[in-house]
């Protein structure tokens, strides 16, 4: 029987092989070194669903060769705190560095709390132990009776576009049959900041409407900065509309064909999680379909992942772990990172399929989007 060793061997072989000849294709047909720093023709686009696959593949079975040869002490030795994500401006990064790691420093303190410590209050959070600030985050970044807030936020709201870079935010736009949607489709983007996936949509597909909805400081910001200087034929052919909203409080707008909701959902315990999809589901018609764009975490262990969600998700080819291991870690700090911020989570599969049954949704399916997934929804 061939070891795990010569397996991940091959899995390597194979996976490089596939890089190779995705580089051969180009204009430059080598994978450049280290030491090169000149941009290549695949720098600015998109990764194909192979190129991804073989990515993730070599970095997790890479990280399971090391561990699997290495004594467990040089591997304890090893592994340290590693800054992973970076971009050219490094807005994302500060954010990161700030506000992030400063919450994730008071971890143990709010976790031992005999108070906190059981809460799962967006008001209850390590966040919350290191700014003083009695509110949300997001409500902190608003600014009120905080300049700091305000400043923070607003570099926030700029940083996503780096973290979208990083995540490939682009292959939205590809991962979903947008263009089937009948002319003059509306595609209600909740809680999508400045709009940075909508104006991809918008231009790549034309039988496409967007309403932009999140807080007024955001939809400012997107109305008279970005959209006028990055996407200005869409305000020309009235093709976004944009309308400030509390998805608390309020209705999106009713009747869309499509409501989005990219990176929401993590942001939120389950109970305000389920406050905002009740509010969304009173504004669907029949026809309407909700699109959860986020992180789904797979299980560590095969078992785990259950007969009804098996097939829906993509698993790492064996013996890797199921969930890529090292080439997926990304959504683990994400959900330790998360959970610091808003005493929320990144949630598998079935949690997704439990919390909108809860408030009347039925599962239809799971796109791939790369770092991320797509989760359909349509009314019962």
């Amino acid at each position: 029987m061939t070891s795990q060793l010569s397996q991940l061997v091959s899995l390597i072989s194979n996976a490089t092989k596939s890089v190779e000849d995705a580089f051969a294709k180009t204009a430059k047909p080598d994978v450049p070194s280290l030491d090169d720093t000149t941009p290549h023709p695949l720098d600015d686009q998109v990764s194909s669903t192979e190129m991804r696959e073989a990515i993730q593949t070599i970095e997790g079975a890479c990280a399971q060769l090391c561990a699997l040869v290495a004594h467990p002490n040089r591997a304890m030795l090893n592994s340290g705190p590693r800054m992973k994500e970076q971009n050219a401006n490094m807005i994302h990064l500060c954010f990161r560095t700030d506000e992030t790691n400063k919450a994730a420093a008071m971890l143990t303190e709010n976790l031992k709390d005999p108070d906190w410590g059981h809460s799962y209050s967006p008001v209850h959070t390590p966040f919350n132990s290191w700014s003083k600030y009695p509110g949300t985050m997001f409500s902190w970044y608003q600014g009120p009776g905080t300049d700091i807030g305000a400043a923070k936020g607003i570099r926030f709201g700029k940083g996503m576009k780096g973290w979208g870079d990083f995540l490939e935010t682009s292959a939205v736009v590809n991962a979903f049959p947008w263009s089937d949607l009948r002319d003059g489709a509306i595609v209600c983007d909740m809680g999508g900041g400045i709009g940075i996936v909508s104006m991809q949509l918008v231009d790549a597909y034309p039988n496409l409407r967007i309403v932009l909805q999140d807080v007024p400081a955001q939809i400012e910001v997107a109305k008279n900065e970005v959209w006028p200087k990055f996407c200005p034929m869409a305000i020309g052919e009235g093709r976004v509309e944009f309308k400030a909203m509390d998805f608390f409080a309020e209705l999106p707008v009713k009747g869309c064909d499509v409501y989005f909701l990219k990176n929401i959902l993590h942001d939120w315990p389950d109970k305000e999680c389920k406050m905002i999809l009740r509010n969304l589901v009173n504004a669907m018609s029949a026809n309407s379909r909700l699109l959860i764009n986020d992180y789904i975490i797979q299980h560590v262990n095969r078992d785990g992942n259950t007969p009804g969600s098996v097939s829906d998700l993509k698993l790492a080819p064996e013996p890797l772990l199921p969930n890529y291991g090292a080439g997926g870690m990304t959504q683990y700090n994400m959900d330790l990172a998360v959970m610091c911020l808003f005493n929320s989570q990144e949630r598998t599969l079935e949690h997704f399929i439990e919390l909108c049954q809860e408030v009347g949704l039925k599962f239809v399916r799971v796109w791939d989007a790369g770092e991320t997934s797509i989760v359909e929804f349509r009314l019962e």
